[in-house]
């Protein structure tokens, strides 16, 4: 109680002479001071070790306030020694003035309240939500080698500020995107989605460089920050560092001493090989392989001149598998192996550099997605961590997410993250069009994205491609689709899915002249292009043996599997070779089967399991009619286990599905699915091919049901020839059918039309 006394007495006495209210003004005061200090200092230049004297004068201005305080009271004779004894009362302020001080407090916390809010998430300024979209700068010299710095330095900082998790950085894709195009700096923020952009120029000189930058508010449109370096050319790595700190301080962001390590340094200090890492980077954008090849000699000079420079590994790494994968040759897949195998190899000797590289986790993470998704997704997550502003690493964290059917929700967010930090970039949007409509059976909403992607960049061939194949599978659509593919394959010849694709269309519209100039030759063999010409004339040998041929070379297209299955399933039965088909099903499709005869199907992602069918196919009409039907027993069980799942949408049951039900012996069933699909429009020429040829369903071609829908299917395609010749007619699309020299056909003039 004693000690409870002592205090409360104390506190009696501090209050009374006045100590409290002075220690609190003045350290209201000081923090406010250091605030505005610290804002102002680093734009106005000033010396760090100024604001080490103010910190350290407001320390140790603290004791003497509080002393004075204990020592001298202010009353209305002025200030004056306190000699009062303690309980007598203090000379009082008169009038208004004895509350000013109660009016000065509240006015200094009001204050540290905005402040705080201002850089707290809750207020508009806060850093999170932020976003920055560092512009490519100016070359003012005259020299090729001056461009790439200029570039080099703009993305280095893009690439410092982007490890910050405070903040939205847009990449380089978009940012860039602005080269040397004069537009208002609120127009371009809005094309971006970025309140701040960083903007600024290059001279460069043998001995001397001069870098100047700006910040500039997209909403004002006024300058937030600027500065002027003049320095040695060597002192680039110090210029970078310091206009990326900088740049943080002016948005008042708060850095720990982790955070700024790792957004300072750029692994190297070696100038020679940062140049010729940046002339790499620079090639490796454009995304033309030809020009890639050429970065990768750059990388490769760069770790030669510094073996422990650790993003051109992972850049050499990049660009190697990029030429693999893109390059046609007749070793593509080997080299595309020995890609993957080197580029691991490269990543790992970056992260022995540096374990805490975010690039290069990423660029782990991609190589690991084509054998091992769960690696793959850890690699991405802890990749994103470390640079959480890689548009890159959140599209490819999608893909990996959206191969699991319950996640793709998921995959869509990462999807949508990655298209906020590039906004420019259509691979994002394109591959969002194929989550929706492979995931959620949403047509519509995949147009309509693809279609805006057209209007921004009319010929960007993915697009272009994708239209194609979406709109070769809906009712109605197949001349569009035809303009599209035409369209992309003009652009770049080497399109394989879009010409496989017209190939098909021509097929199914009756025009097999135009789908014979289309498939030329294919790395020496019989083209797999051929298989829609040999299946529409019935030559099912020749069909396949082309069709075994292309699956033992991996020359074989997803897109074209089915015109591959329905040829060996139709050479079994024209030879009667089918334990030939059995062998190469089975392994196609992963099948085994237990001691008791069972069964055991691997727990794919693909709804379509349109090998398995074709296997249980060939089995039963092998006389294998127990391992046919256990085999069909799991697919269907699967089937209507998944059915209404997200990421299950019924249109992909509509394309082997039927067969399956039909080969189970469930009639109305095969027939219900036939209706619905015939309805929605989807895949017509498709199922129009398995009722009247495939010998599967002659059972029912007699029946009142299929009669109908055979009929209505027909008509479609008649519609759909009359559309292309009109096409062809307006000079939309080329007419293949024609030789050189011969007078177009007037639209109609076909006899099936």
């Amino acid at each position: 109680m004693s000690d409870t006394g002592g205090t409360r007495g104390w506190l009696h006495r501090l209050r009374e002479r006045g100590v409290i209210r002075v220690a609190a003004s003045y350290a209201v005061i000081a923090w406010l001071l250091l605030q505005i200090a610290d804002v102002t200092f680093g734009p106005l230049g000033v010396p760090p070790w100024v604001m080490v004297s103010l910190i350290v004068a407001a320390v140790l201005g603290f004791p003497v306030a509080v002393g004075l305080a204990w020592f001298y009271e202010a009353g209305s004779s002025g200030v004056t020694r306190d000699t009062a004894a303690e309980g007598v009362p203090r000379p009082v302020v008169p009038g208004l003035r004895r509350y000013a001080d109660i009016a000065i407090i509240a006015v200094l916390l009001a204050a540290v309240a905005v402040l705080l809010v201002r850089q707290s998430d809750l207020g508009p300024g806060g850093a999170r939500g932020l976003a920055i979209a560092v512009l490519p700068f100016q070359n003012l010299s005259t020299s090729r080698d001056a461009d790439v710095l200029a570039s080099g330095i703009a993305e280095s900082v893009l690439h410092q500020l982007a490890s910050l998790a405070e903040l939205d950085v847009i990449s380089r894709t978009s940012s860039f995107a602005f080269r040397d195009r004069a537009e208002d700096a609120r127009e371009i923020g809005r094309q971006l989605g970025a309140r701040y952009l960083l903007e600024g120029s290059v001279q460069s000189e043998p001995a001397r460089m001069r870098v100047t930058t700006q910040l500039i508010d997209t909403e004002s449109g006024s300058d937030v920050w600027s500065m002027r370096f003049d320095r040695r050319p060597g002192d680039v790595f110090a210029i970078q560092d310091e206009i990326a700190v900088q740049v943080t301080q002016a948005l008042e962001l708060s850095l720990d001493p982790e955070a700024k390590e790792r957004m300072t340094g750029q692994g190297t200090t070696n100038l020679q090989a940062y140049l010729a890492f940046l002339q790499g980077r620079a090639l490796l954008a454009t995304g033309n392989v030809t020009e890639v090849k050429a970065a990768t000699e750059h990388f490769e000079r760069s770790v030669a001149l510094d073996p422990k420079f650790p993003a051109a590994y992972v850049n050499l790494a990049q660009a190697e598998l990029f030429v693999a994968d893109l390059e046609v040759t007749d070793d593509r897949r080997a080299r595309f192996v020995a890609a993957l195998e080197r580029g691991n190899t490269l990543v790992q000797k970056a992260l022995s550099l540096d374990p805490e590289n975010g690039d290069a986790l990423l660029q782990r993470a991609h190589l690991a997605a084509y054998t091992n998704l769960v690696a793959a997704e850890t690699d991405y997550r802890r990749g994103l961590e470390l640079s959480p502003n890689s548009a890159e690493g959140f599209a490819g964290l999608a893909a990996v997410l959206y191969e699991t059917p319950a996640r793709r929700d998921e995959a869509l967010e990462m999807l949508d993250r990655a298209r906020k930090l590039d906004p420019l970039e259509p691979a994002h949007d394109v591959r969002k069009s194929v989550f929706l409509w492979h995931g959620r059976g949403d047509l519509q909403g995949a147009n309509a994205l693809l279609v805006s992607v057209l209007k921004r960049k009319p010929g960007y061939t993915p697009a272009l491609e994708r239209l194609c194949r979406m709109r070769s599978g809906i009712v109605g659509q197949a001349a569009d689709a035809i303009q599209y593919c035409e369209t992309a394959l003009e652009l770049d010849p080497l399109l394989e899915d879009a010409r496989r694709v017209l190939i098909r269309l021509y097929v199914d519209l009756g025009d097999p002249a135009a789908a014979r100039q289309l498939v030329g030759e294919s790395f020496g063999e019989p083209s797999p292009r051929a298989l829609p010409i040999l299946l529409e004339e019935r030559q099912w040998v020749s069909a396949g043996e082309i069709a075994y041929a292309s699956l033992a070379r991996g020359t074989a297209s997803p897109i074209t599997m089915s015109d591959h299955l329905v040829a060996i399933r139709m050479h079994a039965r024209t030879t009667g070779d089918f334990a030939r088909a059995v062998v190469v099903l089975e392994q196609l499709a992963s099948v085994r089967w237990d001691a008791t005869g069972q069964a055991l199907l691997p727990e794919d992602r693909s709804p379509v399991r349109d090998v398995p069918i074709a296997l249980s196919d060939v089995l039963l009409a092998d006389g294998q009619g127990d391992k046919g039907r256990r085999l069909l027993g799991v697919i269907i069980e699967r089937m209507r286990r998944e059915q209404g799942k997200p990421g299950y949408a019924e249109t992909w049951y509509y394309l082997h599905y039927p067969l399956a039900l039909l080969l189970n012996g469930d009639r109305d069933a095969c027939i219900g699915m036939l209706e619905r699909r015939v309805a929605k429009g989807f895949h017509i020429p498709l199922a129009l091919r398995q009722l009247e040829n495939d010998p599967s369903f002659a059972g029912l071609r007699k029946d009142a049901r299929i009669e109908t829908l055979i009929r209505k299917m027909r008509s479609s395609q008649v519609e759909e020839r009359r559309e292309l010749d009109r096409l062809r007619a307006e000079g939309v699309v080329p007419d293949r059918s024609r030789k050189p020299g011969a007078p177009a056909e007037t639209p109609g003039s076909d006899d099936r039309a």
